[in-house]
């Protein structure tokens, strides 16, 4: 009797993975087609949920043709379900592991991502009101809706500029995430430009954040830009000045304000 158990087990396993390595990625697409944005288009599509490509694959102002994916059995070992992409079109890509994990947590694993920021906010059906391109990779991310458990990157944010309400040049700067201990940091530095920018961010499993930077306009930069900076206080001795804010991300990404516990207090 046991005997028949487990080999009954191990059928209904085998025609489990079989319907999951024929089903038509088209059905697949038709059941979820009215849960993505409207800045998602897709035309074209072949294979199998376990294996495929697209014709044609739009995200917002980016157009992708013969898009692919593959399903990477081994991320069934650690918990998660991750597809290879690959989407390139020679200005824009994104190439590596995404999927979820038991929890139905988003998972990012080695993956190259090459965007303009307008078509990011596009994507996340948000005002466009920074321009610019973001370039880099994300060694691993664990996140859901609202939080950020785990996380190793680094990007470069080019030719980076507010556009309402009119476009402000900020300049280039480079991104480094890392989750150590029980809080994950993202530090930001400038790479040359009209907005000088040093200090970090950091969110701890609790969702709150704590955001600590010295900023300042280069010289040369715009009167716009000027103006904007001297919004936020005086400078301190060093000529720069110092932002301490800290909140709740949770509250941030609700219906809820955030408030500041310190503003503009040189440290």
């Amino acid at each position: 009797m046991k005997q028949l158990i487990k080999l009954s087990i191990i059928a209904l396993a085998a025609y489990v993975v079989f319907l999951f390595v024929t089903f038509p990625a088209q059905r697949a697409y038709d059941y979820f087609a009215e849960q993505l944005p409207p800045t998602i288009k897709v035309y074209g599509i072949k294979g199998t949920v376990w294996s495929g490509n697209v014709e044609l694959l739009t995200l917002a102002s980016q157009h992708y043709r013969n898009a692919r994916w593959h399903f990477q059995p081994r991320s069934l070992l650690t918990g998660q379900a991750l597809f290879q992409l690959d989407f390139d079109n020679g200005q824009s890509q994104i190439k590596g592991g995404v999927g979820v994990d038991i929890s139905r947590n988003l998972v990012l694993k080695n993956l190259v991502l090459q965007q303009e920021l307008i078509d990011i906010q596009a994507l996340m059906q948000s005002p466009a009101t920074v321009g610019g391109k973001i370039s880099g990779r994300f060694e691993s991310l664990v996140a859901s809706r609202n939080k950020m458990s785990k996380a190793k990157a680094n990007f470069v944010l080019r030719d980076v500029a507010l556009l309402l309400p009119r476009r402000t040049e900020w300049g280039d700067f480079k991104l480094v995430v890392d989750s150590a201990d029980v809080k994950t940091s993202i530090k930001i530095n400038d790479q040359g430009g009209p907005l000088l920018v040093e200090g970090s961010i950091t969110i701890d499993t609790d969702n709150q954040y704590d955001v600590s930077l010295a900023i300042a306009a280069a010289s040369g930069a715009s009167n716009d830009l000027i103006q904007g900076i001297g919004l936020f206080g005086r400078p301190a001795n060093d000529g720069k000045i110092h932002l301490k804010y800290s909140g709740s991300l949770t509250e941030l990404l609700g219906d809820n304000k955030v408030k500041a516990t310190a503003n503009d207090k040189p440290v």
